[in-house]
């Protein structure tokens, strides 16, 4: 393709003009922990001793140690009135106070007066100590601060705890974080903000970064206090995704590359604006990564002083073999789409300087010819060859994978069905050690020789990987779905469609439009239409509907919507199924199949792992790949052709060509092709030599000589698995040949009994069989190493 065809494309897709920015959902922590920095002075700061303790009298009273507040009171103010400043945080820092956290103890006369003259100091609000002088003395009648300064706002967040029923630990944790920001900030209980909350994290977080440490609980329970308050003034659902970055703005997202040359800069700044109107914001981001990091970045830091885009070709060619490899010495496998993107701005500023002015400044040769990037094409091969492989290496194990994520269901069932109903401090033995029943949420045993929780058992969560791993595994393996939608489906996904002539009802799955931008209906088989229905019974709350999730869109960098997720399982509250908890499930399944490569090492699934085998499996049953393409959500069907890892139909149709003309050359007498008659009779056959008690071992074309009497026949080959069959015969035909005795039926007592001997030889040779573990043979091929190493290495087979 020519530099102007490609040009021409480039100019198609967008250009300036159709510039649409993104604005910066980046939380500003630290302005935000400034705006807790105290200010000039406030009421309490200025007041005179007399004031404070005419306020303190109205507050003290009914407290615990009520004579000792007030003079522990004026003990602590009489001590900073000593001090330089014209308030009393001014003299509170004169003080030394913030520099030495524990020097209060120092003052003369009985700490516990001094102790409670200091808390009445805090919840009056005269001085607002930093958050390290906070941290650094914990008292135990935090919530006095609370109560004392805003008693109805207090009767509020005790009712939020009385609607959440969590411990007395975990509300006394909530308490100390709001009593903490109420201390520095003057605020009550009703006051305190979602952005007060997040500074407080900061502020914890800059106090690690200095060495401090710091135990930090009860801030996502103050969240979820102040939102059942209706005091909680930010948009996110919970702490945690108030927390997690949001979309930054080109200008961002270029400047953590710290871009030197101000001018590139600029350039690279605009031209990113004029195409992120076409991007979702990850793909903005590895093209910002690709230009600014990897290429121009790059440039600065071995070229020191570049200001141009146009670059010589001694430094295009060491900048490419810089690129190729890793800063650990691997190879960069994605280099050749760095070097497309950044072909394609070159070509892209070229053809914009044709209509916009300010481009022609930087209109420059490209670094970057066609016999750069031809190799991109031998790259993709290979790498489409790399995923086949794994495709073909994983296939055969999916039937292991399912099994046992059923296996492990069902006993993790039975493990906490036998266990819930048992009363707390029950001594069981479980799994040959003797343990505990402790735990009030969840089902936890304690072994009794044991006192560290890492050995506890917990039932409860060991249930419920087992029943995620399991939906997980069946679910993609019926739909082929990615990652990101099956985390999306909801309870809506779940349709149905009546047929308009038969009135027949076909269950539906609706797949929300995901990486390729289109949504899909997929029709449900009864086995999809369980795994769907047990994921909804186990989520249903008492009035039928499913819990509202907010999940985080990882790509997008945002919260979506709530929504009746069905992957969605419930901590201290419903939260959605992150990527991680995918694939540790995944990878616990595997575990459980007892998967294992050719070196050892663990056979990994991955949820692309099962949609590649999904697209494989249906080529190979004879969809069409259009057909398959619709059902994955692919554009192209060239993207289905990668995932499936078949064989060519071309490449087998040129080798039975190859044969035909093999055999035309060299007629024989036996080569003949043989009619659709006979080849039909002969798929018949060895259709009809699966029974249930084992196969038929007859020889095709010959009639059965015993008129399927199969339990005499010694062309029988009995299935070992069908032992227990073989024994209710026996059984019953002991029990036909003692009942036709005792009538008389003499006639019937022979046949009988020559069925019973044929029944009984079948069950001695396959007992044997039966017993064998199932091992591998050893075929006696010697291992690398020394002839008297064979057994050794041998002897864990």
């Amino acid at each position: 393709m020519t530099q102007a065809a490609v040009a021409a494309r480039r100019v198609a897709r967008g250009g300036p003009g159709d510039t649409v920015s993104r604005s910066s959902t980046q939380t500003d922590y630290e302005g935000l922990l400034r705006s807790h920095d105290s200010p000039d002075t406030w009421a309490a700061n200025t007041a005179t001793i007399a004031e404070l303790e005419a306020s303190a009298r109205s507050l003290v009273r009914g407290l615990s140690n009520e004579s000792q507040r007030i003079p522990g009171l004026r003990r602590i103010l009489n001590h900073l009135d000593e001090q330089p400043g014209d308030t009393w945080q001014e003299r509170w820092v004169a003080a030394g106070h913030e520099d030495d956290h524990k020097r209060w103890t120092a003052i003369a006369g009985a700490k516990q007066v001094t102790t409670h003259g200091l808390h009445m100091l805090l919840v009056l609000g005269v001085v607002r100590p930093s958050y390290a002088w906070l941290k650094a003395n914990q008292f135990k009648t935090w919530f006095h601060i609370l109560s004392l300064r805003d008693n109805t706002g207090y009767q509020q967040l005790e009712a939020a705890f009385e609607h959440f029923g969590k411990s007395l630990y975990d509300n006394r944790a909530a308490v100390v974080v709001m009593a903490h920001i109420a201390c520095r900030t003057g605020k009550g209980p009703a006051d305190i903000t979602g952005n007060d909350l997040l500074a407080y994290q900061r502020a914890m977080r800059g106090l690690r970064e200095q060495g401090i440490k710091v135990k930090v609980n009860g801030v996502h329970h103050a969240w979820d206090c102040l939102r059942e308050m209706g005091t909680l003034d930010h948009p996110a659902e919970t702490l945690r995704l108030a927390q997690l970055r949001g979309q930054l703005t080109v200008t961002e997202l270029v400047d953590r590359h710290e871009v030197a040359s101000k001018r590139v800069r600029e350039c690279l700044i605009r031209y990113l604006r004029a195409r992120e109107g076409r991007l979702d914001y990850s793909s903005l981001q590895s093209l910002v990564a690709a230009l600014c990091g990897l290429f121009w970045r790059d440039i600065e830091i071995h070229h020191p002083g570049a200001d141009s885009l146009a670059i010589d070709d001694e430094t295009a060619e060491a900048w490419k073999r810089r690129l190729a490899v890793k800063r650990d010495g691997s190879e960069r496998r994605g280099r050749f789409n760095v070097m497309m993107q950044v072909r394609a701005m070159y070509l892209d500023i070229a053809t914009w300087a044709l209509t916009d002015s300010y481009w022609v400044q930087w209109v420059a040769p490209s670094p970057i010819n066609e016999a750069d990037v031809a190799a991109n094409g031998k790259q993709q091969r290979e790498s489409k060859a790399r995923s086949h492989q794994r495709t073909r290496e994983r296939a055969p194990e999916v039937d292991r994978l399912l099994r046992a994520t059923e296996d492990r269901l069902r006993l993790a069932s039975g493990w906490l069905a036998d266990m819930e109903p048992l009363p707390l401090g029950t001594v069981v033995e479980f799994d040959g050690v003797k343990c505990q029943r402790i735990g009030t949420s969840s089902v936890i045993l304690r072994p009794l020789d044991s006192l560290s929780q890492k050995d506890y058992i917990n039932l409860t969560a060991r249930e419920e990987e087992a029943f995620w791993a399991w939906a997980t595994v069946h679910l993609l393996h019926q739909t082929g779905l990615r990652i990101e939608e099956l985390l999306e489906l909801d309870q809506f996904s779940i349709q149905r469609f009546k047929h308009p002539k038969t009135g027949e009802v076909i269950p539906l799955l609706h797949v929300y439009p995901s990486k390729g931008g289109s949504e899909r209906l997929l029709a449900a088989s009864p086995e999809l239409v369980h795994v769907l229905a047990r994921i909804v019974h186990r989520l249903r709350r008492p009035d039928g509907t499913l819990p509202l999730t907010v999940r985080y869109d990882t790509h997008e960098k945002k919260p979506l919507p709530p929504a009746p997720l069905l992957f969605q399982r419930r901590r201290a509250r419903w939260n959605a199924i992150s990527y991680q908890y995918i694939y540790g499930v995944m990878d616990k399944a595997g575990e459980w199949a007892g998967l294992v490569t050719a070196g050892g090492e663990p056979l990994r699934f991955r949820p692309h792992d099962l949609r590649r085998i999904f697209a494989t499996d249906a080529q190979s049953s004879g969809v069409p790949i259009h057909v398959i393409a619709a059902l994955l959500g692919h554009e192209s069907i060239e993207t289905t052709a990668v995932y499936a890892a078949v064989y060519s139909e071309d490449v087998i149709r040129a080798h039975n060509n190859f044969i035909a003309r093999r055999r035309a050359v060299t007629p024989q007498p036996d080569q003949r092709d043989i009619t659709d008659e006979e080849w039909d009779a002969f798929q018949q056959h060895f259709v009809e030599r699966k029974l249930s008690l084992g196969s038929c071992g007859r020889a095709w074309g010959s009639p059965c000589a015993h008129e399927h009497a199969c339990i005499r026949c010694s062309l029988l080959r009995p299935d070992p698995e069908a032992l227990d069959r073989f024994i209710d015969i026996r059984d019953n035909l002991g029990a036909r040949i003692q009942e036709a005795k005792d009538n008389g039926w003499l006639g019937e007592v022979e046949g009988l009994e020559v069925s019973l001997l044929a029944t009984q030889d079948k069950i001695q040779r396959m007992t044997p069989l039966a017993d064998r573990p199932e091992e591998p043979t050893y075929l006696g091929l010697p291992p690398i190493g020394s002839a008297t190493s064979i057994g050794a290495n041998y002897k864990g087979l």
